[in-house]
């Protein structure tokens, strides 16, 4: 019974030790991201995933108007600079997907947060509120490649 609790607790400890992987941006790279403006006359959208302990081992994956920009592990970011108007940004999981809907204006940022919610097999994907306060969860992450 020791060896079998034993194991339970190795495995449990191996399991919440891992995350979710991503390739990376440069640092220069990720400054120049969270700096720069969109390119001219184009608006950025920016999907930014919460760093949050549960469901890091579950990577996401987004995309914007059907376009793939990539996955998202915790702490991490990605950008797309795209013409004025209405965009669909969608993030989705093993379990499930949300969509947002952005208006965006010339030069204008829209950043679309993305959390971890509870599921039934697998941590699903949770969709902030469009705001002006997603730009403190991109200051605080970093590109995703």
């Amino acid at each position: 019974m020791r060896i079998l609790n034993a194991s339970i607790a190795i495995a449990v400890t191996v399991l919440m030790s891992c995350a979710s992987t991503v390739p990376m941006a440069t640092p220069a790279a990720d400054a120049e991201a969270k700096s720069s403006k969109p390119a001219n006359g184009m608006a950025r959208i920016f999907v930014v995933r919460k760093a949050q302990g549960f469901g890091r081992v579950i990577l996401f994956h987004a995309d914007v108007d059907g376009k793939a920009i990539g996955g998202l592990a915790p702490n991490t970011y990605r950008f797309v600079d795209v013409a004025p108007g209405t965009h669909t940004v969608r993030v989705y999981g093993l379990e499930n997907e949300e969509l947002r809907s952005v208006d965006l204006v010339a030069d204008g940022k829209a950043f679309v947060v993305v959390h971890v919610r509870t599921g039934f097999s697998s941590a699903r994907v949770g969709l902030d509120p469009v705001t002006a306060d997603g730009v403190a969860f991109v200051q605080a992450a970093a590109l995703a490649q």
